[in-house]
C-alpha cells in the first residue's frame, strides 16, 4: 500500500467572526514564507471570509475535517496551526499532523478586569501577533500579520441580489455605520448612532446604515443595508470610512483596507483585539468599572452605561470627519 501523501499546512479556526478574519494574515504569511500549500478549517457560515483568497488551496468546513480526522485514510499534514486553542481542536490537530496551538491569555485578561486597565497590567500582545507566534512565524513585538479579505464576483452578485438599490460607487464621501456587536457593552447605542448619522448627513456625507441581524432599524438615517456576509464584503469595499463598535464587522472593514473608527465601550486596547490597518479607537478613559468583563456584558452592573453613552455623537463625528480629511489629504 502506498504511503499517504503529506499535505502542507492546515490552519484551524472555527469562530468567531473577528477571530476568523484575523487568521487571514497568518495564512498569507505562511504562504509567503513557503510553508507549503495552506488549507483552512472553519465553520460554514464563515466561508465568505476566505473566498477569493489566493493564498489558500483548500477550505474545509468543520464537520468535514472532523470526519476526515476519524477516517482510516485520514489526511496527513506537515504541520497543523491550531488557532482555536481548545482541547478539542488540539486533539483533532494531533490526529492530522504535528500541531502548534494558540496560547490562551484568559488569565491575563481577567487580571485586567479584576484590577483595572492601569499599570501594572499584564502585557498581552495583539491577537495577530499571538496567532503569528502560534504559527511559528517570526515577530518582534509588532503586528506582523494584518488580516486581508478579498472581494469576489460572487460577493458583488450577492450584494446586487440582496440590496438591488445599492450603487457600487458614490460620487461623494460614503460612511458605513456598523451597528450591533456580540454583547451590548460592545455595541454603540442605536440612538447615539442615529445622531451620528444625522450630523454627518448634514455635513454632506452619504451614510450607509448596516443593520445588525437582531438590531434596530435606521429610522431615516442613510441607506439601510441588511445583507449576508458575502454582500457585506462587497458593500464595505465601496465605502470611505467605517464607524463601528467592537465587533466582527469592524475587523472585516479593516481587512478590506477601509479606514475604521472603532468605538470601544467595555473593551480596552490592553485585551489585544483592536482593529489593525488605518484605524483609530475611541473610548472613555478614567472609568474604574471599565472593562467590566473579558468578552463584554449585556447588563451594566452599575446601571449607567457610561463607557458607551459618554462617547458623545459630537466626539464621534469630530473624529470621523478628521479621518475623512486625513484620507483626502493623502489621496
Amino acid at each position: 500500500m502506498d504511503a499517504p501523501v503529506t499535505r502542507g499546512t492546515l490552519v484551524l479556526r472555527y469562530h468567531s467572526l473577528g477571530d476568523v478574519i484575523l487568521t487571514t494574515g497568518v495564512i498569507r504569511a505562511l504562504a509567503e514564507l513557503g510553508a507549503g500549500p495552506v488549507e483552512v478549517a472553519t465553520e460554514a457560515r464563515y466561508r465568505a471570509i476566505f473566498d477569493g483568497n489566493p493564498h489558500l488551496t483548500h477550505l474545509w468546513e468543520r464537520p468535514e475535517i472532523e470526519r476526515a480526522a476519524q477516517a482510516p485514510s485520514r489526511p496527513s499534514f506537515a504541520r497543523v496551526v491550531d488557532l482555536q486553542g481548545t482541547a478539542g481542536s488540539r486533539a483533532l490537530g494531533r490526529r492530522l499532523g504535528p500541531t502548534r496551538s494558540l496560547r490562551s491569555r484568559s488569565l491575563e485578561r481577567r487580571w485586567i478586569v479584576w484590577w483595572g486597565d492601569r499599570p501594572p497590567r499584564p502585557r498581552i500582545p495583539h491577537a495577530a501577533s499571538r496567532y503569528a507566534e502560534a504559527a511559528g512565524l517570526p515577530w518582534e513585538g509588532t503586528d506582523p500579520a494584518p488580516p486581508q479579505v478579498f472581494v469576489t464576483g460572487m460577493d458583488r452578485e450577492a450584494l446586487a441580489r440582496e440590496a438591488p438599490e445599492w450603487q457600487s460607487r458614490s460620487a461623494g464621501i460614503r460612511v458605513a455605520l456598523l451597528t450591533g456587536a456580540s454583547r451590548r457593552s460592545k455595541a454603540y447605542p442605536l440612538d447615539l448612532f442615529r445622531e451620528v448619522g444625522h450630523r454627518m448627513q448634514k455635513a454632506g456625507v452619504e451614510i450607509v446604515w448596516v443593520e445588525d441581524p437582531g438590531g434596530g432599524r435606521a429610522d431615516g438615517v442613510g441607506f439601510r443595508l441588511r445583507v449576508g456576509l458575502s454582500g457585506l464584503k462587497a458593500a464595505l469595499s465601496g465605502v470611505d470610512l467605517a464607524i463601528s463598535g467592537d465587533s466582527g464587522p469592524m475587523h472585516l472593514a479593516t481587512a478590506l483596507g477601509v479606514p475604521t473608527l472603532a468605538l470601544f465601550g467595555s473593551s480596552v486596547l490592553a485585551f489585544g483585539f483592536s482593529p489593525l490597518g488605518p484605524s483609530r479607537v475611541l473610548g472613555v478613559e478614567g472609568l474604574r468599572c471599565r472593562p467590566c468583563g473579558v468578552h463584554g456584558r449585556d447588563r451594566c452592573w452599575r446601571g449607567h452605561w457610561r463607557c458607551l453613552r459618554d462617547l458623545t455623537p459630537e466626539r464621534v463625528v469630530g473624529e470621523a470627519m478628521d479621518m475623512i480629511r486625513t484620507k483626502e489629504r493623502r489621496s
